[in-house]
Formats: structure tokens, sequence, C-alpha cells
């Protein structure tokens, strides 16, 4: 049997789990830190809820799920409701783990067979003790096994899972691409080389990148408060900060983080006005074969998904359930 344990923070988790939490997430984010860092900066009117499932035969964790409960406006309780304690708010739940990647629930393969009732009860409870109106919830493609397709999944998306090093070097990558691809990608590298004023850069410390530059200390004090440097900050993970630049200043920079059991993530900070997508995960897919600890590459907060699929991306399935607390039936989704 499965059962489930609730926590109102991040910080109420036993540390003892959190190891086996690292493992569980080794895919959807580069540290642990990610999840605290979110709740730091969560919005005004949202808490989180998050839900640990154990097994029969462990005392680890053998899954993990976060719900964003947003309060999404403020109704004038009636006497019922205050008998009742409730609270007068109309709340909106998303389960998803982290704002970068639409999984809602993660668990560990072994026991994916065992998880539906485990899973209905949390989906359950939220609707019984939180006045929830509706719920949107993502599933991975291990998951959907358990929540087959009916009419409550009003959507599919296609995302980038990650980029399996199957070659031994970036030049073998490149030359196993489809021809029409490669050759964009060699473009794209001729078109950098052949510029005398550019040239790439790659720093262990981010202020570093903007050093010597004339526009340096004014880009450094803008992005230095960017939320996507602000959540790199203070995580323990290795990241590196891969920069297209001049002796003016840095045009494009992309943060490059290693996480868990060999996967590794990159995020691109700025530098699309400049340079496609395209371009700027090709500097990630450059460092990523010069590491001989990576074996998983994986991207956050990419719009162009197209061209992640074009560079060997595996691409996964999510699907979207969004059901409402008057017709909510747990066997629906049976």
């Amino acid at each position: 049997m499965i059962f489930c344990r609730e926590f109102a923070s991040i910080h109420e988790i036993d540390p003892e789990f959190i190891p086996s939490i690292e493992s569980l997430l080794e895919g959807t984010v580069p540290d642990f830190k990610f999840l605290e860092i979110e709740e730091k900066n969560k919005k005004d009117h949202q808490y989180f809820i998050y839900h640990l499932f154990f097994g029969p035969k462990t005392n680890r964790p053998i899954g993990f799920a976060k719900a964003v409960v947003n309060i999404d406006k403020e109704v004038k309780p009636n006497f019922f409701n205050r008998i009742l304690g409730k609270d007068g708010l109309e709340k909106s739940v998303e389960w998803t783990i982290s704002k970068d990647n639409y999984s809602g629930f993660v668990f560990d393969p072994t026991y994916i067979e065992s998880v539906k009732d485990a899973s209905m009860n949390a989906i359950k409870k939220i609707f019984k003790g939180n006045e929830v109106q509706t719920q949107k919830l993502y599933f991975d493609p291990l998951i959907q096994q358990t929540f087959p397709k009916d009419k409550n999944i009003v959507q599919t998306k296609v995302m980038p899972d990650a980029l399996l090093k199957n070659k031994n070097t970036y030049h073998d990558y490149i030359a196993s691409l489809k021809p029409e691809v490669r050759k964009e990608v060699k473009k794209s590298w001729k078109m950098l080389y052949q510029d005398p004023e550019l040239k790439m850069g790659d720093y262990q410390n981010f202020k570093e990148a903007f050093e010597y530059k004339e526009l340096g200390i004014s880009q450094y004090n803008e992005y230095k408060k960017h939320e996507v440097t602000l959540k790199y900050k203070d995580v323990n993970c290795h990241k590196e900060f891969l920069t297209i630049e001049n002796d003016y200043e840095v045009l494009a920079m992309v943060i490059y983080s290693q996480g868990q059991n060999q996967h590794h993530f990159f995020e691109i900070l700025f530098g699309r006005d400049h340079f496609s997508e395209a371009q700027l995960a090709q500097l990630a897919i450059l460092k990523f074969y010069e590491l001989s600890s990576a074996r998983y590459l994986h991207a956050i907060n990419i719009e162009d998904t197209n061209c992640l699929s074009q560079y060997d991306f595996q691409m996964k399935k999510q699907l979207s359930v969004h059901t409402y607390q008057d017709s909510y039936d747990p066997s629906k989704l049976h």
C-alpha cells in the first residue's frame, strides 16, 4: 500500500528524505534548492502543498508531487461557510513541481503500477479541504499509464525531455544530425567564427563574464537582479556561464548547470534579440560533449521546442487534465 504525507513548506520535509527526492527529480531540476527558491519567491496569492509518497517496503520517498494553490478571488462568506470554518476564498490548483517543468507528480518507476489510488486520494483531499474550485494536473509519460485518455484530458503538450549522449564527440554528434539540420548548424558556427569581433566565453563566476567590457558594469547591474540569475545564485550544483561577446558587451549568456546522476541542464539568460534559441542551444550542447560527467542534457524554458527535436532531444508528451469540484469523480481518471 502506498501512503502519502503532506507538508505546507519545503523546509518542513525531513532532511533525511532530501537525497531520495533529489534522485526522483534528477531530470526535473538541477538542484533541490530550486524548490526552496521558488517557495521563497512565490506570489502573494499562492501557497504550496508538497506530497511525499512512501511504499510498503521502504522508508524512503518513492514519489513526490507539488500542488500550487492560487487564491483567485475573495468572496463574502455566508452563514453556512462561517459555521463550516471556510475562509471565503475561491481557489484553483495547478500541480507542477517547478514552474520550469510541467510534471506535477514524479514516481519511482518500480512503483508506477501502485500509485494510482494514492495520487487520486491526494487530488481528492485537495478538493475537500482547501475550498478549491478547479485543479489542473500534469503527468509525465510514465504516470500517463495510470491516467488513460478520456474526456477530462484537455490538452496534450509535446515537450523536450533530454538529449542522450550517444556519440563520443561533438563533431560525431553534428555528423549524425539530418543533412539539412547539420547544414544549418555548420552555417551558424561559420557566421560566428567569421565575425572577427565575436568570441565565446566560459566563466565559472557570473560577475567575471562582464569584466573588462565597456558596458560590462551596467549589464552586470541589470542582469544580477534578473529572476533567472537569482534562481541560480544560491544553488549547490556546479554551474558555468557560457557567452557570446565582444570587447564592448556580452551579447548572449547561457547558464549551464550540472545536476544529479549525470543529468545536466541549460537555460538562456539573455541574447534572444541577437541570436536564435537554436544557436544558443548549440553552446550548451558543445559544453555537454566536452564534459565526461554528462549523460543527459535538459533544456529549461526553451520556446523553440522544434529546434530541440531536430537536435535529437528526446520528446515527451505531457497530458493536462482540468477538472472541476462540482463534477469531480475520481473514477473518471481510472
